[in-house]
C-alpha cells in the first residue's frame, strides 16, 4: 500500500493507495484463456479441447500466443516467436493477430480479463481468462494443460485396437 500526501491551501491531505501503478501495467503478465465448455469435451475430428484453449504472455512492447494441437496422438504446445505488438488504453489490451487482416482483432477488457475475438464490429467469441503475474508460475500451468489434455486423449482412445 502507497501513501500520497497532497497540500492543498495548506491543508495536508493523505491518501492511501491499495493498487501499485505496476500491477496494472499489462508487461510481464500472462493470460490463459479457456472456453470451459468445448475444453471438457470429447476428442473429436474438430479438437474442441485443443481450439478452447489459448494463453498470452505480454513483455513491454509484444505478446505471445501459445496454442495447442495435435499431431497424430501427440498433443503439442507451440508459441510464437516474436509476437505482435499490442496497444493498451483503460478499457482494453488488444492487438491484430495478422498484419494482412485489418479486420480482426483480438482484446482482453482489463475489468473483467474476458478475451474477445472481433471482426470489424462483430464479436466472433469471447472466453474468460486467468491471469499470472510471474513467468515461472504462467509456464508451469502450460505444462501442466498440456500434460492433462494429453492425459485426456490417451483416455479417449485407450479402449481403441489400433
Amino acid at each position: 500500500m502507497r501513501v500520497s500526501y497532497i497540500n492543498v491551501l495548506g491543508i495536508v491531505s493523505c491518501f492511501f493507495l491499495s493498487t501499485n501503478i505496476a500491477t496494472a501495467s499489462v508487461a510481464d503478465k500472462g493470460v490463459v484463456c479457456r472456453d470451459e465448455t468445448q475444453f471438457q469435451a470429447r476428442f473429436s475430428d474438430v479438437e474442441p479441447p485443443l481450439l478452447s484453449l489459448v494463453a498470452h504472455w505480454f513483455d513491454d512492447k509484444r505478446v505471445n500466443t501459445t496454442t495447442w494441437e495435435r499431431i497424430n496422438d501427440v498433443i503439442t504446445m507451440s508459441t510464437t516467436r516474436r509476437g505482435v505488438p499490442y496497444q493498451t488504453n483503460v478499457k482494453e489490451v488488444s492487438w491484430k493477430p495478422d498484419a494482412n487482416d485489418k479486420e480482426r482483432k483480438i482484446s482482453i477488457d482489463r475489468k473483467t480479463v474476458r478475451r474477445s475475438v472481433v471482426l470489424g464490429e462483430k464479436v466472433l467469441v469471447s472466453v474468460n481468462c486467468q491471469i499470472f503475474y510471474k513467468r515461472k508460475g504462467f509456464d508451469e500451468y502450460l505444462k501442466g494443460v498440456t500434460k492433462s489434455l494429453q492425459t485426456k486423449y490417451n483416455a479417449e482412445i485407450a479402449d481403441h485396437r489400433l
